[in-house]
């Protein structure tokens, strides 16, 4: 976590690239966003170990901006 708070530091966290661009998370952030990957909105686990799951090792770390989020 150390080592990506350095990253983040040197980032703006929300990058445009022309029409779009990526939000990178703030560490405070990674547990709630994590809603929708790998857990529901209720707390329930979303990963699994068949083809295509989400697993359990993943974490997501921002998502991509859309025409309106820039």
């Amino acid at each position: 976590m150390e080592q990506y708070e350095k990253i983040l530091e040197t980032l703006n966290p929300g990058m445009s690239f022309g029409v779009g661009g990526i939000r990178v998370y703030r560490p405070e952030e990674l547990r709630s966003m994590q809603i929708g990957y790998s857990v529901s909105p209720s707390g329930e686990p979303l990963t699994g170990d068949k083809s295509g799951d989400w697993l359990k090792s993943w974490g997501a770390i921002g998502h991509d901006l859309g025409i309106f989020d820039c």
